[in-house]
């Protein structure tokens, strides 16, 4: 902008110069006055041009520092998305170890589920095993006849040894069952006899009487008074 007011001031004193005498002063003064309103409205220009240079130079900084900023911004949501990417496939594989470990779960309540019932099935078990072992005698001789009347054993007939053994040996076996202890016996009348006698025998606790009675009858007799004066004779 000075560069033109200069140029304009010069090319209006050139005129003067070069036209002498062919000028009025009413025509001077006019063209004197048009150059200083040019002035004038050369330095509003310039003024303006001056405040246009000064907020071009702080837009320019401005866009700058936004552009700096935006950088920054894209920078931190390059960073957010990878981070969001990384929580993604985090996410993925917490639920598939979930998953797993919810399935574990399920297998593992349902082994333990029969454990607990083979557990209780086991206890069962054992409470009835203990309830007769270890076998013992019987309390009284009531008990043992009442004991006998409900087995049923002496209802079966019959005149085969072997049969009346193995009923012996099935009433031994119910008594086991059932917590006590009776033995089977088998006799021969006679050394050259070819008749056995097969009984049954039971100590009774409460005197330490021995009882023997035949297999298929609940008739019971003694046969020790008392079993803890008794000598046993020992065999050479």
């Amino acid at each position: 902008m000075k560069y033109y007011k200069t140029v304009i001031s010069l090319l209006f004193v050139m005129l003067l110069v070069l036209v002498p005498g062919c000028v009025s002063k009413s025509k001077y003064n006019e063209l004197k006055s048009a150059n200083d309103q040019m002035t004038f409205n050369l330095s509003i220009l310039e003024k303006e041009n001056q405040d246009l240079q000064s907020k071009n130079k702080n837009l320019t900084a401005e866009y700058e520092a936004v552009k700096t900023e935006n950088a920054a911004l894209q920078a931190n949501n390059d960073k957010l998305t990878a981070d969001n990417k990384a929580l993604t496939a985090e996410t993925a594989t917490v639920k598939t170890e979930l998953a797993d470990a919810q399935n574990t779960s399920q297998s593992l309540q349902t082994t333990l589920s029969d454990l607990r019932t083979k557990y209780d099935g086991i206890n069962e078990q054992l409470a009835k095993i203990n309830a007769v072992f270890p076998a013992k005698y019987f309390v009284s001789k009531e008990e043992l006849s009442n004991w006998l009347a409900a087995d049923g054993t002496s209802e079966y007939e019959s005149q085969n040894p072997v049969e009346i053994l193995g009923y012996a040996q099935q009433l031994q076996e119910t008594a086991l069952n059932d917590g006590y202890l009776i033995s089977v016996n088998v006799s021969q009348y006679g050394e050259t006899s070819t008749y056995y006698r097969i009984y049954c025998t039971a100590i009774v606790q409460d005197t330490h009487t021995l009882y023997y009675w035949d297999v298929l009858s609940d008739g019971l007799q003694i046969l020790i008074n008392d079993v803890t004066s008794f000598k046993w004779a020992t065999a050479y």
